[in-house]
């Protein structure tokens, strides 16, 4: 059985594209995708970008606005913001940290 759903999950994401996000701009090692390997046995073509990319796209509109609102919401939720240990003087305010609507 687990061939078998292995067969599917490898046909359904054949000519798909792997968006690789943000290990460009992290410098982790092991974040690194195996490009080669997913072309040759998954047949998928990988895209790295960088958090600049991000940014761009963020300030530009250029993204699901719906989804967005779905996923922040999720995260408020779930995720508890943390206490800032920074200093006062460098310490961001609630503006400086908001994401682009």
């Amino acid at each position: 059985m687990a061939f078998v759903q292995c067969g599917l999950t490898v046909a359904l994401i054949r000519g798909k594209i792997y968006l690789s996000m943000g290990g460009t701009s992290m410098g982790i090692a092991g974040s690194v995708i195996d490009s080669k390997l997913l072309e040759k046995w998954l047949g998928m073509r990988v895209e790295p970008i960088d958090m600049t990319e991000f940014i761009g796209r963020m300030t530009k509109g250029q993204y699901d606005h719906a989804e967005y609102e779905t996923a922040l919401a999720r995260v408020k939720q779930t995720c508890p913001e943390g206490k800032d240990y920074n200093s006062p003087t460098t310490t961001r305010s609630r503006a400086q940290m908001a994401l682009p609507p």
